[in-house]
């Protein structure tokens, strides 16, 4: 159990003897767990395998990585006709279903059904995202459920490449402190997935005000933090690249009790101070640790951190440096 409350376990071919890798993985995960028949893509290899597995109240995550491998899961064996979707995060897969067959490569998505035979090929190592659905409430929000199995989601499709920015909320354990924001997290990936997929018209009138706006503030977040140091660093830079407008950036912003220019202050006045709390920084010039994080003028940056912090930046430098040769 998480510190969010989030239940999450560890799958790992680590845990068995090296003689034993294979087919102990293949016993205990493969045929009781997951009823699922493992096998290496190529005889004499060893099956490896390293999965986290996280329990959400209305769906369960799967992130990790496998070596080559074929994967056969088969209808009788299957206890749920959960839908499984996969975002393979790199290599290249194929899934094969008798009737229809699909492959995806790094950035690209598939739709499975866990009540049905279907073979999963690894041609490549593979890093992969799986989020395990109930098919009622997710095949409820899309257009066309059935056609949306074994098809190919390309990744430069906008609903999922907001669905890649959003993922990052899952190591968040602010964002999973309550069991009405898990509920909530549950909700927005329920959103993305069912418009990437092809969502009905009230679903994704519903996706629009919930999960898309939840996962554009992320990415939007997440572009700030990555360009903090630039000065050309606006809601009209960061909203080009995203392809939205300057006002809808301050309308995510102001909805989340903030605004864009208060966001980036915060950010890199978090940027110095962790700075000046570094150790190893202690030779630095405060002037350059300012310019680092973003700051172009001194002055600005002195009173807008001991008006954060209640102290200058030499204080904290200094308390940090006392509490370090303590």
């Amino acid at each position: 159990m998480t510190a969010g409350g989030t239940i999450s376990f560890r799958i790992s071919t680590s845990a068995f003897l090296s003689q034993d890798r294979t087919e102990g993985f293949r016993e205990t995960w493969g045929r009781t767990m997951f009823q699922l028949e493992f096998e290496p893509l190529t005889r004499g290899e060893q099956i490896d395998a390293d999965m986290t597995m996280s329990v959400f109240p209305f769906l369960r995550i799967a992130d990790g990585q496998v070596s080559r491998m074929r994967c056969r899961h088969l209808a009788r064996f299957a206890a749920n006709d959960d839908l499984i979707f996969t975002l393979v995060r790199s290599g290249s897969v194929t899934w094969d279903r008798g009737d229809r067959e699909v492959s995806a490569s790094t950035g690209e998505a598939v739709l499975t059904a866990s009540g049905e035979t279907a073979t999963y090929v690894g041609h490549t190592p593979a890093k992969l995202l799986n989020f395990r659905f109930s098919r009622q409430k997710l095949a409820a929000r899309l257009s066309r459920a059935e056609d949306a199995l074994v098809r190919a989601v390309p990744k430069d499709n906008e609903a999922l490449r907001l669905l890649k920015s959003y993922i990052s909320v899952l190591d968040d354990q602010q964002a999973q402190s309550t069991s009405d924001l898990r509920l909530a997290v549950d909700d927005h990936l329920h959103d993305l997935i069912a418009l990437a997929l092809g969502a009905t018209r009230d679903a994704h009138e519903l996706a629009k005000g919930r999960g898309v706006r939840f996962a554009r503030l992320r990415a939007v977040q997440a572009d700030i933090a990555a360009n903090l140091t630039r000065r050309d660093l606006s809601a009209d830079t960061v909203a080009a690249r995203h392809g939205i407008s300057p006002r809808y950036i301050r309308t995510l912003f102001m909805d989340a009790g903030t605004t864009f220019t208060d966001f980036v202050l915060q950010q890199r006045l978090a940027r110095a101070h962790s700075l000046l709390t570094n150790p190893h920084a202690g030779a630095r010039a405060i002037g350059a640790i300012a310019y680092d994080a973003g700051f172009g003028d001194l002055s600005y940056f002195n009173h807008a951190f001991r008006r954060r912090y209640g102290a200058t930046p030499s204080d904290i430098r200094a308390a940090a440096r006392r509490d370090y040769l303590a």
